[in-house]
């Protein structure tokens, strides 16, 4: 189970608890009606659900962490305590067989090193509040072979293969020849984890401190991370790193109404391009923010909410909307995208590693720690889907 999902879904339920208390309220002798209340207690009800689910989901997270630990070949009294105990014995001892280490590159003296499990997740652990794409991917995981070629099949739903990827049907009546439904197509889709590699340079006092030196890689990687996994996930090119979903060929696009501008009817005509189901987002360049908030309708009522629900974004046309500074800006092609990010995938490589370098900074008493993790990621489509109706929609749509 996702754990940040279901999070999610809590929220959105919560708020349509608190919407139908706000009817209550607004109500001068604050009576609730029979069918308010039943859908009260029905929400209520899923609520406690989710709350169970949530608790199953990270009960067996923990235990999957100790089964880990329990299994790491170095023994509990010496492992790090923290990232920065971690960093810091790497650093005073690069060599110790204490430390597991990436030995691919020949000399085990100096190779890399893998970073624990428990620092890796922490580290690389995302929030939805920092990031867009990540937390409601589908995310695979590296396996036994991460670094390999993964391929995964599915339906081939380009050109016109249509809706149901090329399954035939017909009304033959009872003596009706049937219709030849032919091969099913399929597709495949490749992934191939590239390196992401950066480096932070640490001082000498910093790192006699290990508290404030993990606490201090930690968040600067973290945020770096997020930084370059979410432009690549948004608009990157494919080659040595993820394919963006934004302007893929796999998207609808509805040309703008007005150059350089977003409109009502921009929106609406975006909606109108998604396939059916998912759970849609909203995803817009800041620079746009100023514009989406006074959008309105043919009547005059604005199509923006903003959600007072803590952590909720706020919606459009009732629907999420996020916003992004890796978005190209306002007025250009990009700049609004309405997504099912469940159809981006994103296949998670070797998981973080350190390379110490404690020469490069050293006249400024400084080391310099290099980290890497491999991951890819690309819509599974190749091309819009054709419905039943003839348009050809998609759970990527692009405003151009």
């Amino acid at each position: 189970m996702n754990v940040e999902k279901l999070k999610r879904d809590r929220a959105a339920v919560v708020a349509e608890m608190k919407s139908i208390q706000t009817a209550v309220d607004s109500r001068s002798d604050a009576t609730i009606t029979a069918d308010e209340k039943v859908k009260f207690n029905e929400l209520r009800s899923k609520v406690d659900e989710i709350d169970g689910n949530i608790s199953r989901a990270e009960f067996l997270a923990k235990q999957e962490e100790a089964v880990a630990l329990r299994s790491d070949p170095v023994q509990n009294e010496e492992r790090a305590k923290s990232f920065g105990d971690f960093i810091c014995r790497f650093v005073q001892d690069p060599s110790s067989p204490k430390l597991q280490r990436d030995t691919i590159m020949g000399n085990p003296n100096q190779a890399g090193l893998f970073v624990p499990p428990e620092f890796s997740n922490v580290i690389r652990a995302i929030d939805p509040s920092e990031a867009i794409v990540r937390p409601r991917a589908t995310v695979i995981a590296g396996g036994a072979s991460p670094d390999a070629t993964f391929k995964i099949a599915a339906f081939d739903q380009s050109g016109d293969n249509g809706v149901y990827g090329g399954v035939t049907l017909g009304w033959p009546g009872e003596v009706g020849e049937r219709p030849n439904a032919g091969d099913v197509k399929l597709n495949e889709v490749t992934f191939e984890p590239q390196p992401l590699t950066g480096f932070i340079d640490i001082s000498k006092q910093l790192l006699d401190n290990s508290t404030a030196a993990g606490t201090f890689a930690e968040t600067q990687m973290r945020l770096a991370g997020i930084a370059k996994e979410e432009a690549a996930f948004l608009t990157g090119s494919g080659v040595n790193r993820p394919t963006g979903f934004i302007n893929h060929p796999s998207n609808a696009t509805v040309t703008r109404q007005t150059a350089s501008q977003i409109t009502y009817n921009d929106v609406v005509n975006m909606v109108s391009m998604a396939t059916s189901g998912g759970q849609y987002v909203f995803i817009a360049s800041r620079t746009a923010l100023p514009t989406l908030s006074k959008l309105k309708d043919d009547a005059g009522n604005l199509i923006w909410t903003f959600n007072a629900v803590q952590g909720a974004p706020p919606t459009l046309y009732g629907l999420p909307v996020y916003f992004s500074e890796r978005n190209p800006i306002l007025g250009t092609s990009g700049d609004l995208v309405l997504a099912d990010l469940s159809k981006y995938i994103i296949r998670d490589g070797s998981s973080m590693r350190l390379f110490l370098d404690p020469y490069t900074r050293a006249i400024n008493n400084m080391t310099r720690l290099y980290f890497t993790w491999n991951v890819d990621g690309k819509p599974w489509l190749t091309s819009p889907v054709k419905g039943e109706d003839g348009v050809r929609r998609s759970p990527f749509v692009t405003l151009i």
